[in-house]
Parts: structure tokens; sequence; C-alpha cells
């Protein structure tokens, strides 16, 4: 361990994570707390050193939690895994850390937190929210993609491609550049990329120009089938209601007036799923089109 730390320290962090691989062989039949302390938090480092974002925001928060750590280097240890959090790439171990995270009540008195929520809410991110959070990155967190994106933006960008797929069944090629804030050929290629890596459920027709996500028309499906359904009613309450109560004050629902106009002339035009309350930020009015439905 002491090997891989000082490799750290030289930035050469391929032959720091042989070496931390290599006292993985012997950890087991460690029974100090201080050592074990240690190693996770090097491999921790080392994890993050190579950018392998998710892997060291899960040992950082397990370090958090640990006993015998004092409540300064808790923190710390947490604000690194809030950070990493925020760094790895779209997918389903990050989504696990978000809602760790975001559940975690520490994380509220973090300086990230809101950035750490609009995640785990699935909001809509602009690349100019996060200049502060991108400032206090170390030098490798800054570092640049093969699109040649830096981490950060490419992990925002992914997240708003997620946020997307949750609210539009479909959408065309000019809007996409337009929310994206990219060129329309970096733009197609963002969403083909995370379609291939199976980080969202979509398909691109050249032909029209859109962007279908699958899990939209699912979404259609499944109300259009069990939207009488008692029991799927009580669920999305329930889901309203841990929203509501996250967020008190943010969310209203749609009034009988305006309903009427929604389910006959906007879901059809835009083919989209019914919707039943409006997100409220910053005096803008905006549509959200979650699993809800309110009596």
């Amino acid at each position: 361990m002491l090997i891989a730390d000082n490799y750290l320290d030289a930035e050469n962090n391929a032959d720091a994570y042989s070496y931390i691989t290599k006292a993985a062989q012997y950890i087991d039949g460690i029974t100090n707390k201080y050592t074990i302390l240690k190693y996770k938090y090097c491999y921790a480092r080392v994890h993050d050193a190579n950018l392998k974002f998710s892997q060291a925001a899960s040992l950082y928060l397990e370090l958090s939690h640990s006993e015998g750590v004092v409540d300064v280097e808790a923190q710390a240890f947490l604000t690194r895994a809030v950070t990493c959090t925020i760094l790895a790439p779209a997918g389903t171990q990050r989504s696990r850390l978000l809602t760790l995270l975001y559940k975690d009540d520490r994380t509220r008195m973090l300086e990230h937190y809101e950035l750490l929520e609009k995640m785990y809410l699935e909001r809509f991110i602009r690349l100019s929210e996060v200049k502060k959070f991108e400032e206090g990155l170390q030098p490798h967190q800054k570092g640049m993609t093969a699109e040649n994106y830096t981490v950060l933006q490419k992990a925002v960008l992914e997240h708003n491609v997620l946020a997307l797929s949750k609210i539009y069944n479909n959408i065309s090629f000019d809007q996409l550049t337009k929310v994206l804030e990219l060129p329309l050929d970096k733009a197609e290629l963002l969403v083909a990329t995370m379609i291939s890596e199976g980080k969202i459920k979509a398909h691109i027709n050249q032909s029209d120009r859109f962007v279908y996500f699958d899990a939209g028309m699912e979404r259609t499906a499944i109300w259009s089938r069990e939207g009488d359904d008692p029991a799927v009613q009580r669920h999305d309450r329930q889901r309203l209601r841990k929203r509501q109560s996250a967020h008190s004050g943010d969310y209203t629902e749609v009034p009988a007036s305006c309903r009427q106009v929604l389910i006959t002339e906007f879901q059809p035009k835009y083919r989209v799923p019914i919707v039943y309350c409006v997100y409220v930020e910053k005096h803008c009015f905006v549509i959200r089109l979650c699993m809800l439905m309110l009596n």
C-alpha cells in the first residue's frame, strides 16, 4: 500500500493500481482496523485517479460510515463520494449511488448538495450551472475524454439525455441540439453511443430526424392499460408524496379546467403521456411528464 501511495503521489496511476491489487490478495487476513481503512482509502484514490469514479465513490461512501473514522474525516470522505458520483458515467451503479447519497442526511450540509439533488431527481442541468463545482475538482478530474469533452461535461450531458428520456417519448434532432447546446453531429453521436452502451433504451430514425425513447413508449402503453387500476394509482400517489416531501411547494396538481386541454390537445399533438402535475422552478411552469396519476 505504501508503494501504491508513492506511485499515486508521482501520478503513476498504472503502477499504483498494480500494487494495490497485489495488496488485495492479503487484506482478508488483516485484522487491524486502521490497516483496513488505509487500504480502502488507497484503493479509492487509485480508482479516482484512473477515472473509475463509480468504484471510487462506493469506497469513499463506505469509508464515511466506517467505525473509527472521526466526523471531519467522514465528511471529507462523503464529499469525495459526492464528487465522484457526479463525475461517474450514467448507469445503474451511478443511479444506486445517487439514491444512497441523496437519502443520507449528512449530504444536505455539503456545498454541492443542490447539484446532487438535481441529478437524483433527474432534473435538467445546464453546463453553466456546474462552473463552481468544476473549480473545486482535482487536476486529473478535469481531464478530457476521447470525444473531446471534459469528464464533467460528459457526465452532465449523459445525465441530461437520461433526463430527456424520462420527459419525452421522442425529440427532434433540432430540438436535441438546442437543449444539449451541442452541434448536431456531437449530439447525435452522444445519443448513439449511449444507446450502444445500454445507458438508454432508444432508437434514432434518420429519415424523420427524431430520437425515439423506448421507455417513454413503454410508459404510454402501461398508462393506457393500467391507468384505472387503483393499485397503480395508489403507488403513483406515494411516489408523488415522496417527491413533494423533498421539495415542498414545488409541485401542484393540474387544475381540472386545464387537465382536459392537456389530454385533448397536448397529448395527441406531441405523442406524450397525459400530464398530471406541474413542476414550478424559478417562476417558470414546466410540464413534468412523471408517472403520477391523481384523482
